[in-house]
């Protein structure tokens, strides 16, 4: 059965690497099958999916939102966030839409013991990532504000290198400033404003710790970067994908 991962600019996806070792490891490379598909556009996309027939696709950036497009069922996460990392393709030719990056992102987070106290926070980033960390937040009475270059975020991420930090909690970098190759980039924050009573998480996991982590370090900040999100929502989605492979039974497992 094949699996797989959508998106552009794929070359250092986490998701391959992993899956190609979590299948050798269940003993089932013979049964299913992870790729990554690098798409410039979804125009065709159903057609392309019939073509491949695949039990089930990661969606990364930046198809997370309009990936919606194509689906006939959304979960009661995916309606809320208004973003989808996970399709499955279901044996009467429907699509299903899932979001784990949202489990992934609590189950990370809340493996500090402090972030249970946090009361506002700041991300970075409106896309699809973003949605899916506002709804843990929000789900977590956690206030947030956004910064963005869009009219979905009440900060503008040109105003960053002015904005007073010490108030926050908890930042999410959920931009893919800072990611390999170009290890050299961060958002441009006022550093100096952290504080050690922070948590600075960052979704970039590659390189680790990137840039935007070596700067909160210094400031005395508790850092996180996204790679065990990245490896609960993959077994998130796999608990999907097998699940139904096995049960036909459509739904969240875990």
């Amino acid at each position: 059965m094949v699996l797989g991962l959508i998106g552009k600019s794929l070359v250092y996806s986490f998701s391959p690497a992993f899956f190609a070792s979590h299948l050798d490891k269940l003993g089932l490379t013979k049964s299913f099958s992870y790729s990554s598909f690098e798409l410039n556009s979804l125009d065709g996309f159903i057609e392309w999916a019939k073509e491949l027939k695949p039990l089930g696709l990661n969606v990364t950036i930046p198809y997370k939102e309009r990936i919606l497009e194509f689906v006939d069922f959304q979960s009661a996460e995916v309606k809320e966030i208004g973003a989808a990392n996970t399709l499955l393709f279901k044996d009467d030719g429907s699509i299903s839409a899932y979001n784990t990056d949202c489990i992934g992102f609590e189950k990370s987070l809340f493996s500090k013991p402090t972030a249970s106290q946090f009361s506002k926070a700041l991300i970075l980033g409106s896309g699809g990532a973003s949605k899916a960390i506002q709804f843990v937040l929000k789900s977590n009475q956690i206030h947030f504000d956004v910064a963005g270059r869009n009219t979905q975020a009440n900060i503008s991420f040109y105003d960053l290198p002015f904005l007073n930090l010490s108030t926050y909690d908890l930042i999410i970098n959920c931009t893919p400033l800072g990611t390999f190759p170009n290890t050299n980039e961060c958002p441009p924050l006022l550093y100096n404003s952290l504080h050690n009573k922070q948590i600075v998480f960052d979704l970039v996991y590659n390189p680790s710790p990137s840039l935007l982590l070596e700067k909160a370090l210094n400031n005395g900040c508790t850092v996180l970067n996204g790679y065990e999100m990245l490896e609960i929502q993959a077994l998130s989605s796999w608990d999907i994908w097998y699940r139904y492979s096995m049960t036909k039974e459509e739904g969240l497992f875990l």
